[in-house]
């Protein structure tokens, strides 16, 4: 049987490492910092789910992070992150309104000022990022904003209370 695809098929020009990396990197280190009480957990997820879409949405990889603890079976969802199909670049984190000015403060006072920010009524604030170096500054301020620790904090001290095992005997 002869094959019609291309025989370069599976070389890319593309920048080398997919931005979704980026997240399960960070999902991993806060893993490994919290002894498996709490994962960054990335999901691939369905944007037609969110009713997110416009007419070129539905072309673009949609990924969502969580705060995820298994032993209080509890997922937080911190942000949403969307990238095209045909390019890795530009990426555009969707946040909840409160944490995107919280990182629009802290990008506002690094060197190279604000990156694009948008405001879209069908899924949510966003902030674009057009390089791997603009991701990575906007992923720092996302987990490193107030909002972000105050809710690794709560959900690490329910989870430690969950993973607390008491005997009936030890409360009589």
């Amino acid at each position: 049987m002869e094959s019609f695809w291309p025989a370069n098929l599976i070389e890319s020009d593309r920048d080398p490492i997919p931005p979704v990396t980026f997240l399960k990197e960070q999902g991993i280190l806060l893993s490994k910092q919290t002894k498996n009480l709490l994962v960054g957990e990335v999901r691939l997820i369905d944007p037609t789910f969110f009713n997110i879409l416009d007419s070129e949405q539905d072309k673009n990889f949609w990924y969502q992070f969580n705060l995820y603890s298994s032993v209080i079976n509890y997922r937080y969802d911190l942000f949403k992150i969307c990238y095209s199909v045909a390019s890795y670049y530009p990426v555009e984190f969707v946040l909840p309104l409160a944490l995107l000015m919280q990182v629009r403060k802290g990008l506002e006072v690094r060197e190279g000022g604000l990156k694009e920010i948008k405001f879209h009524t069908d899924k949510g604030p966003s902030i674009q990022v057009v390089s791997q170096e603009d991701l990575n500054e906007v992923l720092r301020e996302i987990l490193n904003a107030k909002l972000t620790i105050s809710a690794v904090r709560a959900i690490l001290e329910e989870a430690q209370a969950g993973s607390s095992r008491y005997d009936m005997d030890d409360l009589t």
